[in-house]
């Protein structure tokens, strides 16, 4: 039953992290005369993102891994493959294509595609629009099992500061990396080291009234003084108020489950809703039809979840993605 209330309060916060970053944050780039950034969603969209890497981190050192043996390790990254990668290399090939046929700058040529789709984008910027944050996620699948190989956890914390370690030396001395890999990198790291804790414990009300006390003090300070330490901490603290209100959502059945439905579909929808947007815009090109994207938003979601389970069901019976 546990598991069951960890995984509806997850699905509930990517669900509503997915609907702020599509249907507010990119959405308005289509919209003209709507400018949505400032200094304050910036910070939100950064928790927003924060809260997708630790997710990420939190059910992938919570999946019952066992790295002792080859052929754990082959199944771990075959699984990881076969549910991400191929959807991932599809968007960024329709993302390239579309860039060559009309200039759109998603991704801007042929350097920034193949760093893209090795998941190297981050060490080597500019990355590319929208898809950095997955090509991102795979240098952290890549990087996991040295991070769940460690028994004691105090052997978990130093492998896991020296490959931060790692990173700052090559920001320092080699190449300039993108400021969020810096930022997002300790968050799924927590997410990994938190694995198989109930997060529910961390989600009591006088924790999250902190924590938005707390987030109040930090934008003033990042205002006036930003810095990478700051910005994380910021992030972490966005994440404790996300998850808050998924575990506030979990309390309404009808909610939940529409919200469990756009969180499943939710990366289809991430890694393909830019061409939708492209296409609807090409549809109907007067600025005006505003309201054209807002009626499209639930076929994009529907799309992506009927989407999400073929490839699940494609997958299961190619025996690919399971361990």
């Amino acid at each position: 039953m546990i598991m069951k209330k960890r995984i509806t309060l997850f699905d509930n916060t990517r669900a509503v992290c997915i609907l702020y970053i599509i249907c507010f944050w990119h959405l308005a780039n289509y919209i003209s005369q709507v400018n949505v950034q400032c200094f304050i969603t910036n910070q939100v969209t950064y928790g927003v993102l924060g809260c997708f890497t630790f997710i990420s981190g939190y059910f992938v050192g919570n999946s019952k891994v066992r790295l002792s043996s080859k052929n754990e390790y082959i199944n771990y990254y075959r699984k990881r493959f076969w549910q991400l990668y191929p959807l991932f290399f599809l968007s960024a090939v329709s993302l390239l294509v579309i860039n060559i046929v009309f200039g759109y700058d998603y991704i801007t040529g042929g350097k920034q595609f193949v760093l893209t789709i090795l998941g190297v984008t981050m060490f080597v910027p500019p990355a590319p629009s929208t898809i950095w944050f997955v090509s991102m996620i795979i240098f952290f699948y890549l990087i996991t099992p040295i991070l769940i190989f460690p028994k004691k956890i105090l052997t978990k914390l130093l492998v896991s500061f020296s490959l931060y370690g790692l990173i700052l030396l090559f920001d320092v001395f080699v190449n300039k990396v993108d400021n969020r890999l810096l930022m997002l990198m300790p968050v799924y790291i927590i997410g990994v080291l938190l694995s198989g804790e109930d997060i529910r414990t961390f989600l009591r009300r006088e924790l999250i009234i902190v924590s938005f006390a707390l987030y109040a003090v930090g934008l003033f300070i990042c205002k006036h003084y930003n810095s990478i330490i700051i910005q994380t901490v910021l992030i972490v603290l966005g994440i404790e108020l996300l998850l808050g209100i998924g575990f506030l959502l979990d309390k309404s059945r009808r909610v939940s489950t529409i919200l469990q439905r756009i969180s499943q579909g939710g990366m289809v929808a991430y890694l393909f809703h830019r061409q939708f947007f492209g296409v609807i815009k090409m549809i109907f090109p007067n600025d005006n039809q505003w309201y054209i994207f807002i009626i499209s938003l639930p076929l994009l979601f529907v799309i992506s979840y009927y989407f999400q389970i073929l490839y699940e069901k494609l997958i299961k019976s190619l025996k690919y993605g399971t361990s």
